[in-house]
């Protein structure tokens, strides 16, 4: 397993979600302190959240598929690693956050939940 706090860098292959890419290596890369919507239908509270979720990947897509990125391994969830990624000297998971595609997600913290604490949807 590669050694947390190891700087890499990476091809990204395609745009998982609105915070996760896969590398070209066959590696995923989850944003480390954030969270954007979900997109697929069994993981989304509501039906506002995907549209929410797609548009964020959709942003984050066109920022860097098929782009060389560097990335800082921080820690690992699910048995992948979580990394601060940078393209073009930029921290990614702080422009998804600018653009309302993700929230901050400190580690530790409860999961944010996109519907109910910032559109004002579901209990």
């Amino acid at each position: 397993m590669p050694i947390s706090g190891a700087q890499a860098k990476g091809t990204v292959r395609h745009v998982t979600d609105g915070d996760t890419c896969r590398l070209t290596s066959g590696e995923p890369i989850p944003f480390a302190g954030i969270d954007a919507p979900e997109t697929q239908a069994r993981n989304a509270k509501y039906a506002a959240e995907r549209r929410w979720g797609e548009a964020a990947k959709t942003w984050l897509k066109s920022e860097i598929e098929g782009r060389n990125l560097r990335f800082e391994r921080v820690g690992r969830s699910y048995a992948r690693t979580v990394g601060t990624v940078r393209f073009q000297g930029r921290d990614l998971a702080a422009g998804l956050v600018a653009k309302y595609h993700a929230d901050g997600w400190p580690r530790g913290r409860a999961k944010p939940n996109w519907c109910r604490s910032h559109r004002g949807i579901g209990p």
